[in-house]
């Protein structure tokens, strides 16, 4: 396994392929995990950080604003626009 694959597991397994999530919410669901994973790692966070990069230049990711991201697929647009619209 990758970091860009443990990410992507973690993201659905935790349900953030579902709308948007932002950084800290990634944080908060996958830095006791990845520590486990990688116990000789002491930059965690800016692990995380540029591996969610490169998922993005992968075109799995879209940043959307300063620590705001959604997963780059039909189904969750679809999400999103039922979601808007069920709140209206």
């Amino acid at each position: 396994m990758t970091w860009k694959n443990d990410l992507m597991i973690i993201i659905k397994r935790n349900h953030l392929d579902l709308g948007t999530f932002t950084l800290e919410e990634l944080y908060r669901v996958s830095i006791i995990t990845l520590s486990r994973r990688y116990p000789k790692n002491n930059t965690i966070k800016a692990s995380i950080q540029s591996n969610l990069q490169k998922l993005r230049d992968d075109n799995y990711l879209i940043f959307l604003n300063r620590g705001v991201y959604k997963v780059n697929n039909s189904s969750n647009d679809e999400f999103i626009h039922f979601v808007s619209n069920y709140h209206k």
